[in-house]
């Protein structure tokens, strides 16, 4: 027989509906060591009642809201350098590619053969090179809508923040 794990008495005990868990019900009937750890669990919630709260400090809010800003300004700058290696990349490669004359070889080699290959799949199957255009053009501007929108959402995030 499988006993029940924390999180199901724990969500049984909270719920305080009968014949949600119907299933939990019968379980805890039948079963004394499932019957132990809900026990358990009531003393505890009953414990944790007769614990005095303290009062949170004013100064705690102010704190841990420089401390998200620090990690947040961590974030920006690792961004900003993972964004300027990727640029310094992709110029790099484009340079390589461009001033190479056997290697703008290959790559245009490279290209045409792909496109070729694409033109005869599709021809194969009855497509045109527009109706695989479209999609793949559709896509990567989906993904640059997509990135500026994370950008937008995180630069308002953050402008909140710092007005709060």
């Amino acid at each position: 027989m499988r006993h029940l794990t924390d999180d199901e008495i724990q969500n049984y005990l909270q719920s305080g509906v009968s014949g949600k868990f119907s299933h939990l019900e019968d379980h805890l009937s039948i079963c004394g060591d499932c019957q132990k750890q809900l026990l358990l669990y009531e003393r505890l919630e009953e414990l944790a009642h007769f614990i005095p709260s303290k009062p949170i400090p004013k100064a705690f809010e102010k704190n841990v809201m420089q401390r998200l800003n620090y990690f947040h300004r961590q974030r920006r700058i690792t961004d900003l350098i993972a964004a300027i290696i990727i640029f310094v990349g992709i110029l790099s490669i484009s340079a390589v590619i461009l001033l190479m004359p056997q290697v703008r070889d290959i790559f245009a080699d490279y290209s045409s053969k792909a496109w070729n290959n694409v033109i005869q799949l599709s021809s194969e199957r009855g497509l045109t090179a527009k109706t695989i255009a479209v999609p793949v053009i559709g896509i990567i501007l989906l993904m640059l809508f997509a990135m500026a929108d994370r950008k937008i959402a995180t630069n308002l995030k953050t402008s909140n923040n710092t007005q709060a």
